[in-house]
């Protein structure tokens, strides 16, 4: 018995002893955090104001693309800083403002000391094709002074070539290829695959071509989406051959070749994809990494002199303020930049927060030097909920006597264009995809999935009308309910649509249903006011608030952002951890495989935590 009440003790002792050093372990860690951050704080509101040196004479930028291109945008200094401690914590920090990047190519045009760039293009994955024109435009602005640019690449992608189409030179290496395939939409199909699980799906949608919902009651696409699809897929890579073909001066066809035309010509050549792009005049020259830069070096020795010039990184080459604000006029312009799916999640990156972009809004509101508010959408939609509240924010912010202009991104299609449909002025991007004016609402039940497992659900209750939808087979009355309130956010979306742009619900119904148009198409439609992008939409937001002098101020929530990018690395930091130590240890394999296609598939975003489960989206 003292043996036992001896182990017991020595037990207790350890099991205190473990507790409080692991307590101390965690106040530790997080004691340390926070000494961090606020060192950085300290030092950042200490350290003077950056000026931007000016380069030596007949200086070359070089551009290293890295990662994607995105929208978003943050001048703070103080939170560029403090974003590094998150960037320490996920280790992965590649994304590139198309603003920032455009700025400084503005700023370059103007600077006399810079003469060349330099694109290296390796490590670019690319981004949608209003992005990659509006920097196209600003390369060839760069090109149309008399500046020089040269690309260089081990191979290209389509969104790689398309910036590299703008070099005076384009430069492969050996062993390489320009890649060019077209465009294509691919959807994964679950029909077979939940009826072989037992598992049933509710569906209630207006708009024939509201293709969101195909997944789970077809195991193809439908002829009328197929024929859609197929229309704006063609007119994007037209539009993208068009501008490609114009900036090598060679033909449509020697770019995009018949696919057996292709074939004879690379077995002519045995296979050699870097001759073939070279014979087709895609590139100027093919050799080794080593041979490229000498090449290159000969290249600028002839136009510069020898050994004439500085080439110099384009993160070192400082933005003025000038080419940020414009100036410090107290006529000010806001700018909210809206990227991802409409929810109420905290991913500042991926999703549209609700709630931020409301407060951000009232921000602007709330600033009587604010007379107008640029709002940039790359949005395929989301939550109705959530999209209604952007909606009633920006109302609130014309009813102020102010105007309100919407430039679209890649995509501002469902939510994205009921966000965008208060505006005064709409201007999208001729490749822009936008309409899908629909809605729908997912409901899956594994009641028969569960009852072939032994395990039953039953319930108590007082009304017929059952909203308890966890895994319950939905009876007649509730989906009757159901469509009802779909049928009504039809109605809805249809009314503020030709509420907003002066027309009738009848004119609005004939191009919606689901219906996704291109920027082209949507214009000729009326669902928006003109073919441009960025700049023309702050020509604009002055032209209505008949400004002369202004200060553009970009609204960012840097606070929240910050809060939100902390939360989501130890997220993901947990979720790594459940994934090595439960999923892939316990799960079955055909388990483990299912989710990572789920998790790489477009509808992860249906999860947007609407609380009727009604959505405004557009999944591509």
């Amino acid at each position: 018995m003292r043996l036992l009440l001896k182990i017991i003790s020595r037990v207790c002792i350890y099991f205190y002893k473990g507790f409080f050093l692991f307590k101390s372990l965690v106040f530790n860690f997080l004691f340390i955090i926070t000494c961090i951050i606020c060192c950085n704080l300290f030092l950042i509101s200490k350290k003077p104001k950056h000026h931007s040196i000016p380069f030596h004479k007949n200086s070359i930028l070089d551009i290293n693309f890295s990662g994607a291109l995105n929208s978003s945008i943050t001048f703070n200094n103080q939170f560029k800083k403090l974003k590094t401690i998150n960037n320490i914590l996920s280790q992965e920090d590649h994304n590139n403002s198309i603003f920032i990047i455009t700025r400084k190519i503005y700023q370059a045009i103007l600077d006399k000391n810079i003469k060349a760039i330099i694109l290296h293009l390796s490590n670019f994955q690319g981004s949608n094709q209003p992005n990659l024109e509006y920097i196209g435009k600003y390369l060839q602005r760069f090109k149309n002074v008399g500046k020089k640019i040269y690309a260089i690449s081990k191979s290209y992608t389509q969104s790689q070539y398309y910036l590299a189409s703008f070099a005076d030179k384009i430069y492969l290496y050996s062993h390489g290829s320009v890649d060019l395939y077209g465009l294509s939409s691919t959807q994964l199909y679950f029909k077979d695959f939940l009826e072989n699980l037992d598992v049933k799906v509710y569906v209630f949608r207006c708009g024939k071509y509201k293709s969101a919902v195909e997944p789970y009651l077809r195991n193809e696409i439908s002829p009328d989406v197929k024929k859609r699809e197929q229309k704006w897929l063609n007119d994007l890579w037209f539009n993208y051959l068009k501008q490609v073909s114009k900036n090598r001066h060679v033909s449509i066809k020697s770019i995009n070749p018949r696919a057996k035309e292709k074939i004879k010509e690379l077995k002519r050549i045995n296979g050699n994809q870097s001759k073939y792009a070279l014979n087709h005049h895609l590139v100027d020259v093919v050799a080794s990494k080593e041979n490229v830069l000498q090449d290159l070096k000969i290249s600028l020795d002839n136009v510069f002199g020898i050994n004439n010039y500085y080439i110099k990184s384009f993160k070192k080459y400082v933005l003025e303020d000038k080419y940020i604000h414009f100036d410090h006029s107290k006529n000010k312009i806001a700018i909210i930049t809206n990227n991802g799916t409409i929810s109420n999640s905290e991913d500042p990156l991926n999703s549209i927060n609700s709630y931020d972009t409301v407060i951000k809004i009232k921000r602007a509101k709330n600033n009587p030097d604010v007379k107008a508010l640029i709002l940039y959408t790359n949005s395929p939609g989301g939550s109705l909920n959530d999209s209604t509240k952007i909606q009633e924010a920006l109302e609130s912010f014309k009813k102020s006597g102010r105007y309100v202009v919407t430039v679209m991104g890649g995509v501002a299609a469902s939510g994205g264009y009921w966000i965008s449909a208060p505006s005064n002025y709409i201007i999208a991007n001729k490749n822009t995809i936008t309409g899908s004016i629909g809605i729908f609402s997912v409901i899956s039940s594994t009641e028969n999935l569960l009852n072939s497992l032994g395990i039953y659900y039953d319930q108590v209750k007082t009304n017929d009308i059952d909203y308890s939808l966890f895994k319950k087979n939905l009876t007649p009355e509730i989906q009757e309910l159901l469509q009802i309130s779909v049928n009504n956010g039809y109605s809805r979306f249809l009314n503020l649509v030709a509420h907003y742009r002066k027309q009738t619900t009848k004119q609005i119904n004939k191009i919606a249903s689901g219906q996704v148009w291109t920027g082209e198409e949507a214009k000729k439609n009326g669902l928006i006011d003109k073919i441009g992008d960025f700049d023309d939409a702050v020509k604009k937001a002055a032209e209505l608030s008949h400004f002369k002098n202004y200060n553009l101020v970009w609204i960012t929530n840097q606070d929240e952002s910050l809060k939100a990018q902390l939360i989501g690395s130890i997220s993901k930091t947990l979720e790594d951890v459940l994934e090595e130590n439960i999923i892939n240890v316990y799960c079955p394999n055909y388990i483990k495989n299912f989710l990572k296609i789920l998790s790489k598939s477009n509808y992860s975003s249906l999860i947007t935590n609407d609380p009727k489960d009604l959505y405004i989206l557009f999944l591509k």
